[in-house]
């Protein structure tokens, strides 16, 4: 009897979904959709696509990649929503844009912080400084007279 030949592990092959799938849902996503938007479009469970990134390292990092690209893709359709043309007067227009622009300013900011995040800068201040303290001027000695007396008398030597 002939030993059956071991097919490597692929969490994607076990339910059912092909590798040209796993590249629509990462195009996808790089394109800007959500990962629920994205599984959505695609009819792939959320679920499916989260053991994916979990136990699959390479599809991981095509993952990590494709969150780059989504975060580049949202910050282009926040500049392109900025640049709308806006009746004069439609304040409601106005605010809804610039809602859509924060919105999509915090998402980014979240997706990829390196890129588009705010910039936090510590700043350590320590001053070593060196206090000047005017000359002392020695103080005079002091002795005890040699006297049977009780009291202690002194008296300053120069």
């Amino acid at each position: 009897m002939r030993p059956v030949p071991r097919r490597s592990f692929s969490p994607y092959r076990l339910v059912g979904y092909t590798e040209a799938e796993r590249e629509q849902l990462l195009r996808l996503v790089g394109g800007g959709m959500t990962k629920t938007q994205a599984c959505a479009a695609l009819t792939i469970p959320v679920e499916t696509v989260s053991t994916w990134i979990a136990k699959d390292e390479g599809f991981a990092e095509r993952w990590r990649l494709a969150r780059v690209e989504q975060a580049h893709s949202l910050a282009d359709e926040a500049i392109r929503i900025s640049n709308e043309s806006i009746e004069p007067g439609d304040m409601a227009g106005v605010q809804r844009n610039r809602l859509r622009v924060d919105t999509l300013k915090w998402f980014t900011s979240k997706v990829a912080p390196k890129l588009y995040g705010d910039r936090v800068i510590q700043e350590h201040r320590h001053h070593v400084g060196v206090v000047v303290l005017p000359a002392l001027e020695p103080l005079p000695q002091r002795q005890a007279l040699p006297s049977g007396d009780e009291e202690e008398a002194e008296v300053e030597v120069e």
